[in-house]
């Protein structure tokens, strides 16, 4: 529904998986709303559909136990997707940065037949491009493992960017749709390596409101990968979810006094992550002494066709072009000014509650929301982008069901309002 506002959709799993609401709204004739299903399996008994947990709690009594069953996990996984048996085995691939959560998931996995480690050099700002911090070089040498180096397509191809936007409204990681291409273009079938979640459940400092058995997240990053990867044929292993509802038991290792020496007392401080890593072999000062990222929202496609197509939709959907032109620059300068007063009130006037409330309409700003009328953009490209896709899908059925599928993508996305 071009006019819903799916942003409380996607925020929907930060409640934790045994409190959020699964209900998607949809506009169809019978269909009021899909489900999305976190950490649960579908249970069919009878003319009863129910949905029921399927992770346990479990204690760990040490460091070495924790890091012992996460490679017990890891190796089962590993042979399960090489296994000769599988009609399609599954290359195996990782992922590498300088900060915590990367690191140590190259150092658990990399003598479990993994082959190259996707990594960036720098964050979702260009001026960090290329800087000396954000280098994997020593980290890749000291592992003994091969990178892959990806560059964020520049433009992105249209299809693939289209995917990534269609798999959620809330941040997009375009130097992932280069790591797709390389998956899809070297292997059937595969499993990558990654490191979400590792900011929660690995951090010393993590609050209180997020050690809980429901897994409670503060963000949604990986789910933007959710339609790529099924285009690109991979699974994404975030490792740092074995275990995730012990999250009581893991932050108490954390906190330990078996954990002090790999401690560094600052706000970024994830010592399971960084023992895992020095005990691989990998220098204290190679890593973890600065938090990046690849995330960017953006309120339009980079890919010229695709933001003309997308501007089309808004020219006859949405606002005529110079008003949207005026709202964008005007919620620009808003987002900025917010950001610079939010410092202000922290450094000069020493208010964190001013501060707080600053921030908090910053980041109403920075997701799409304005001051100017209900629309939010964030949302307003993320509904179009999957009515896009879905119309482009459509168009690749064989047959009646292809036509009859794109004629009913072409009616929503004419819809009036």
């Amino acid at each position: 529904d071009p006019e819903h506002d799916y942003l409380r959709e996607a925020k929907a799993l930060l409640a934790g998986v045994d409190a959020y609401d699964p209900r998607l709204p949809v506009r169809h004739p019978s269909i009021p709303h899909f489900h999305q299903v976190y950490h649960k399996a579908l249970v069919v008994r009878g003319r009863d559909i129910v949905l029921e947990r399927t992770i346990g709690v479990r204690e760990f009594a040490s460091f070495a136990e924790y890091r012992a069953m996460l490679r017990e996990r890891l190796a089962a996984v590993c042979a399960n997707a090489a296994d000769a048996a599988r009609r399609t085995p599954l290359a195996l691939f990782g992922t590498l940065s300088s900060g915590y959560d990367s690191t140590a998931v190259t150092a658990l996995v990399k003598d479990l037949g993994v082959g190259g480690y996707f990594t960036y050099v720098g964050s979702w700002s260009d001026d960090t491009k290329g800087r000396p911090e954000y280098e994997t070089a020593p980290i890749a040498a000291a592992l003994d493992v091969e990178t892959v180096l990806l560059e964020a397509p520049s433009p992105p191809p249209a299809d693939d960017e289209l995917l990534l936007r269609a798999g959620s409204p809330l941040g997009h990681q375009i130097p992932l749709i280069s790591m797709a291409r390389h998956v899809e273009a070297t292997a059937e079938g595969a499993a990558v390596f990654t490191g979400f979640h590792g900011d929660i459940i690995w951090d010393v400092n993590v609050p209180e409101q997020f050690v809980s058995e429901g897994i409670i997240r503060h963000d949604v990053s990986g789910l933007d990968l959710s339609e790529l990867r099924l285009k690109s044929g991979f699974f994404n292993v975030a490792v740092p979810f074995l275990f995730a509802a012990s999250i009581e038991s893991v932050a108490a290792i954390s906190r330990s006094p078996e954990m002090a020496p790999w401690r560094v007392g600052t706000g970024y401080d994830r010592p399971i992550s960084r023992r895992i890593a020095e005990e691989a072999g990998v220098p204290r000062d190679a890593f973890g002494f600065l938090k990046g990222g690849i995330f960017n929202a953006g309120m339009r496609p980079a890919n010229r066709d695709l933001r003309a197509r997308y501007f089309e939709y808004l020219r006859g959907n949405v606002l005529p072009l110079p008003l949207l032109y005026a709202r964008a620059g005007a919620d620009r300068c808003t987002h900025r000014f917010l950001n610079k007063a939010a410092r202000f009130a922290k450094r000069k006037l020493r208010s964190r509650r001013l501060h707080d409330a600053l921030i908090d309409q910053f980041w109403r700003y920075h997701e799409g929301y304005s001051w100017w009328g209900r629309r939010n953009l964030v949302g307003t490209l993320y509904a179009w982008a999957v009515m896009e896709a879905a119309e482009r899908t459509a168009r690749q059925l064989p047959g009646p069901a292809g036509a009859g599928a794109s004629a009913a993508a072409a009616a929503i996305n004419a819809a009036p309002g």
